[in-house]
């Protein structure tokens, strides 16, 4: 089975990161600059075979799971069907909301702030965007002391009730959007928000090069903006996309050269019996005693080398998660 189809395309959540596949090329888009590069699926075991014999130093790309394709550098890409693509959208025009309302909004009511509606990409259906305030935890306020608190617990955050442990079921499900709006008592002006989703494994969806959530920050008197980076470009000249990783094929690898390094001692063995066969006229009891040393060899070495390479050929068939 091909492992990407002609007109397939991939990109990350963020956006940083696009790749879309023709016949021949595939269309590498790194921050907005498109470069085409041939490409080369390893889509047979044959194929990988190669790879791993004679092209074992370069990084390949991996399908993961089937579904999303992995760059040499470890950026996760999703397919454009995927609903988690569809949904940082939503959250960039909702943090533009929230920024408007919140710089256009007496500090007294900040907290009967809504924000609009929006269509679930998970489920198709209406949803209404989660504003959960965070005060009560920022007793260290001075210096921003405390927003870098807030900061951080969201960094380190893998589910939403790493940050709020009181979360409703409804919070954790696919396609929810999380608006978190932070201040304290002793700076009243000092207000910031972050905009957070969930992804179909009910985590926070994740940038693409660091893998820490990825979220919209703003706040009062601070524009919205996208906490990811992107990350540096392919330097391959051709690209090779494979359903294992890189340590999977170079696994592979190791346990092909010791297959034949196995097979040299047996080889030797019977080149320099041959040898001596033919050299000169052994007496029957020499030429019983020769063979019954190959033989003892053969019941002893073989087993265990043949062992050894049907591992070999189990580790072949085995394609890594």
């Amino acid at each position: 089975n091909a492992i990407v189809a002609e007109g397939q395309i991939f990109h990350s959540a963020d956006g940083h990161e696009r790749i879309s596949f023709s016949k021949a090329n595939a269309s590498v888009e790194h921050a907005g600059v498109s470069v085409n590069k041939p490409y080369l699926l390893l889509s047979n075991r044959w194929r990988e075979l190669f790879f791993v014999l004679w092209n074992g130093s370069s990084e390949p790309w991996t399908l993961k799971g089937e579904k999303n394709l992995v760059t040499e550098s470890g950026v996760t890409l999703l397919p454009a069907s995927d609903s988690t693509t569809k949904l940082v959208p939503v959250m960039k025009r909702l943090a533009d909301d929230l920024y408007s309302k919140i710089n256009s909004t007496s500090l007294k009511d900040l907290r009967s702030i809504t924000l609009n509606h929006y269509t679930n990409p998970f489920t198709g259906l209406y949803a209404v965007p989660s504003i959960t305030v965070l005060s009560s935890d920022m007793k260290d306020a001075t210096a921003g002391g405390g927003q870098e608190k807030v900061r951080s617990m969201i960094d380190h955050a893998a589910k939403y009730s790493d940050i709020d442990r009181r979360a409703l079921p409804w919070q954790k499900r696919p396609g929810a959007i999380l608006c978190l709006l932070s201040s304290a008592s002793s700076q009243p002006t000092n207000i910031q928000f972050y905009i957070l989703g969930i992804d179909a494994n009910h985590q926070l969806i994740s940038c693409c090069r660091s893998g820490k959530p990825l979220y919209f920050h703003g706040g009062l008197g601070i524009g919205p903006s996208m906490n990811c980076e992107g990350s540096e470009p392919s330097t391959e000249k051709r690209l090779i996309i494979a359903r294992r990783t890189k340590q999977s094929l170079a696994e592979i690898r190791n346990l092909v050269l010791w297959d034949l390094v196995l097979l040299i001692p047996f080889i030797a063995c019977t080149v320099a019996l041959q040898t001596q066969f033919s050299a000169k006229q052994l007496s029957e009891r020499a030429f019983r005693s020769k063979i019954a040393m190959l033989q003892l060899a053969v019941w002893i070495y073989i087993p265990f080398a043949l062992a050894y390479i049907l591992f070999t050929l189990f580790v072949f068939a085995r394609v890594s998660e």
